[in-house]
């Protein structure tokens, strides 16, 4: 088990390197790419080169190296792709595209669990998340599929027929 002071040095590590890239990426921002290969590059030697104080046991490693894909897909997730929406607002319809997404991501959700909470009879996949359901996934997708088309019909007609259709389904899954 580690030692509370080795979390927080970890965390404090890939928080450093998150505000890194966040910095660099706002004074270059087409070099993302090499930045977060930079930053994946540097968390994995940083893993890498610690797994001998924290690994006593084979358990011990395997839990060490899950925490350092862990970061590293959070520090992508959390600390590299954000960086990118005010990009994003900068292009034509910008705005209208980050309200999309986010709302093909809270209706698709919020549309999943109250479907699946009424009418969810059989399981999706109980051995990783053992609530949802095949009939909650439906009403996810349909709720995704309805505010894309309400959004086209009312203020965003410039959003292409192909993308109404594929776009939810895209995003869902």
């Amino acid at each position: 088990v580690l030692v509370s002071s080795d979390r927080n040095q970890k965390r404090q590590v890939i928080l450093g390197v998150v505000w890194l890239v966040g910095f660099f990426s706002m004074f270059l921002p087409r070099m993302g790419f090499e930045l977060l290969l930079g930053a994946f590059v540097g968390l994995f030697f940083y893993f890498l080169f610690t797994a001998n104080r924290h690994s006593a046991t084979p358990a011990e490693l395997e839990a060490h190296l899950r925490e350092g894909a862990y970061s590293f897909f959070g520090m992508v997730y959390l600390g590299f792709l954000p960086l990118y929406l005010p990009l994003i607002r900068g292009e034509p319809n910008g705005g209208w595209w980050l309200l999309l997404f986010f709302l093909l991501n809270w209706v698709g959700d919020s549309a999943a669990y109250f479907v699946g909470l009424r009418h969810g009879k059989r399981k999706l996949y109980p051995a990783i998340s053992p609530k949802k359901t095949w009939e909650g996934s439906y009403g996810g997708l349909a709720g995704s599929y309805l505010i894309t088309l309400l959004l086209k019909l009312t203020f965003f007609r410039e959003m292409s027929w192909a993308f109404v259709v594929v776009g939810p389904a895209l995003v869902g899954v």
